[in-house]
C-alpha cells in the first residue's frame, strides 16, 4: 500500500509537454515547471525526442497535454 509521501513523490515525477504540429512535424514545448527545468538545463526552448526518452529512462512520466492545460 502506498503512503501519502510516495503518492506526493510520484506527482512530482510527471513532466507535461504541449505538442504543436508545425508543417507536419511534431514539436514539444514545456507545460509545467519540471519540463521547463529540463529545457533550461539543456539550454533549448523545445523538449526533444531524445530528452523525452532520457526522462522516461530515469523514471519520469511524460504526458502530452492540451493547449488549455499549459503554464
Amino acid at each position: 500500500m502506498e503512503t501519502n509521501n510516495q503518492v506526493a513523490k510520484d506527482k512530482h515525477m510527471i513532466v507535461k509537454v504541449k505538442r504543436d504540429r508545425i508543417y507536419g512535424v511534431d514539436k514539444y514545448y514545456p507545460a509545467n515547471k519540471l519540463a521547463r527545468l529540463a529545457v533550461d538545463l539543456a539550454k533549448t526552448k523545445q523538449v526533444t525526442d531524445g530528452m523525452i526518452q532520457c526522462l522516461k529512462d530515469y523514471g519520469y512520466d511524460v504526458q502530452v497535454v492540451s493547449e488549455t492545460e499549459t503554464l
